[in-house]
């Protein structure tokens, strides 16, 4: 979100369009390794079946995000590259398009943005039902998940680049957090390694 482009500018987007596909690029990358790491921590909470709703639902939300980076971070440029030397009537008609492409990315965002929030409100009431997580992952993310929906219901977050941006930074510092308690009680304490290697291989 860093070096996501800001601006709609048909001459802007020609002169950065490399930076554009990159980004959006890295972006879809990114995703799937989200996927990934929330599919981890579907299966820890796996005996809570609102463990599976949030996998499903932040999934639901992946593919809107999937779609809007596709059409403006791949779809986009292609389009705007091909008709770079066009005629004036022809530039009027494309920055019709231009909008219509805006308000679809717009709406893939918002989509994201629900889904998101609702996952991580069924992940905390799972990890509190399974209290497979400390107590404070689910408070966060609870407060989290519930505010940014909210917020987002009476409008008083947006989809432009830094709504968004500070959207995704505070799932993803969530997310972090969560997967470090994921890692960190898959590791086996110092003593138990320890314990491990002392005990000599059985003759069976």
């Amino acid at each position: 979100m860093a070096l996501h482009p800001t601006g709609a500018d048909l001459n802007y987007i020609l002169k950065i369009a490399p930076v554009v596909v990159g980004t959006h690029s890295l972006a879809l990358a990114s995703l799937a390794l989200v996927v990934l790491g929330f599919l981890g921590l579907t299966v820890r909470l796996s005996e809570d079946v609102l463990a599976t709703a949030g996998m499903v639902t932040f999934a639901f939300g992946a593919v809107a995000a999937m779609c809007a980076a596709v059409l403006n971070g791949l779809a986009l440029p292609s389009f705007v590259l091909q008709h770079a030397q066009s005629d004036a009537a022809t530039l009027e008609v494309i920055r019709l398009i231009l909008g219509y492409n805006h308000a679809l990315n717009a709406a893939f965002a918002r989509v994201f943005m629900a889904a998101t929030a609702v996952a991580v409100v069924f992940w905390s009431i799972a990890i509190v039902r399974t209290r497979s997580l400390p107590s404070w992952t689910r408070v966060v993310g609870g407060v989290a998940g519930v505010g940014a929906l909210g917020m987002l219901l009476v409008g008083a977050i947006g989809v432009d680049v830094h709504d968004f941006g500070l959207f995704v930074f505070g799932y993803s510092a969530w997310a972090i957090l969560i997967g470090l308690q994921l890692w960190r009680r898959a590791s086996p304490p110092p003593a138990a390694q320890q314990a491990d290697a002392a005990d000599p291989p059985s003759a069976g």
